[in-house]
């Protein structure tokens, strides 16, 4: 599992004083191995400090749109990272999510 996080991250991390000025997209990138949506989830949590200048979700971290970057995983790939993002959506600190390259 990894985030496409470097260029977000050199963004939000050193030249945006303010994050509520800054609509942040970033994308997960899933495996060819599927993750159970727990682990997915679990994985983006612990993204959300990386861009927002260290803040967790439960500091008020978050992020505007957060895209599947591709369809790996087969089905249950899918259904499970579509799970772990819409768990977020749902709590609020991942405020979009949708796909591309699909």
């Amino acid at each position: 599992m990894d985030l496409l996080i470097q260029a977000d991250t050199l963004v939000v991390g050193d030249n945006v004083s303010d994050r509520s000025s800054t609509y942040l997209t970033t994308k997960y990138m899933p495996t060819h191995q599927p993750h159970s949506a727990s682990a997915v989830y679990d994985y983006l949590v612990k993204s959300v400090p990386k861009l927002n200048k260290g803040k967790s979700i439960e500091e008020g971290g978050y992020i505007d749109l957060m895209l599947i970057h591709a369809p790996f995983g087969g089905e249950k790939g899918r259904t499970e990272n579509w799970a772990a993002l819409a768990r977020a959506q749902k709590e609020g600190w991942i405020k979009d999510i949708g796909v591309s390259n699909l």
